[in-house]
């Protein structure tokens, strides 16, 4: 909370305004959990209560991006760094879209994006593999697994010829 990150060790004693929005942006998170929790108990009352709540908060809380806008920043930021690291990508995404946008949205266009930009690389490995002789032409299956390591994502792909 803002009274705990006031008086940490290496903190100046104010909060700044990145700082309150992302306080602020847990708490309507919480909100929004706990009274999901009330509404599926049959809590209506609780609900409404934590609702109204959560509505208050998010009044100080900048306008939310939408998911097409989220997407604009994920491609600038992918093409800006270059990178395909989701870690990488994520912590300069939640860096720019601090309180204007939900980091489990984040988190899945630009999962959905890298995936498409590895089923790109996937397609043109094996395009290339056809044209060096590597893969037989008219092969039937193709497994790809899509595995996280450190800062690569590697695709490994197995040809059943």
């Amino acid at each position: 909370n803002v009274q705990e990150l006031e008086t940490s060790v290496g903190h100046n004693g104010l909060a700044t305004d990145a700082e309150i929005l992302k306080i602020i942006s847990k708490l309507v998170k919480q909100g929004k959990d706990a009274a999901e929790q009330y509404k599926s108990a049959g809590r209506t009352d609780l609900y409404d209560e934590e609702m109204g709540q959560v509505v208050v908060l998010e009044g100080y809380l900048p306008k939310q991006m939408t998911d097409d806008e989220i997407a604009v920043e994920v491609d600038k930021v992918m093409s800006e760094t270059g990178s395909t690291n989701m870690g990488v990508l994520m912590k300069e995404l939640n860096t720019r879209l601090a309180g204007r946008a939900d980091g489990k949205t984040i988190s899945k266009i630009l999962k959905t994006k890298l995936d498409y930009v590895l089923e790109i690389k996937n397609k043109d490995s094996i395009e290339y593999g056809i044209k060096q002789g590597i893969i037989k032409h008219g092969s039937t299956e193709v497994k790809k697994e899509y595995v996280y390591h450190s800062e690569l994502y590697l695709t490994y792909m197995s040809f059943f010829i």
